[in-house]
């Protein structure tokens, strides 16, 4: 129930950010969060779930916003 509240949080959190900074420095720190618990398998799967949000979000403000990624 923990994690339902977190990844909630962070998907309206994800959804406020538009720049690509600040959504890099939310997928760094959702790597390192202790409040996620990556040694169970569902913990695992939140990490990834919420860094693929996040790798999506990035890819949608490339495309719209005509910036390059390197």
């Amino acid at each position: 129930m923990e994690n339902q509240t977190l990844k909630k949080t962070l998907m309206i959190l994800l959804d406020k950010l538009d720049t690509l900074e600040d959504i890099e420095y939310l997928e760094d720190k959702i790597r390192k969060t202790p409040k996620i618990n990556r040694r169970t398998k569902l913990g695992r799967e939140l990490t990834m779930e919420l860094t693929g949000a996040c790798n999506k979000k990035i890819r949608k403000i490339i495309s719209t916003k005509g910036i390059l990624p390197f």
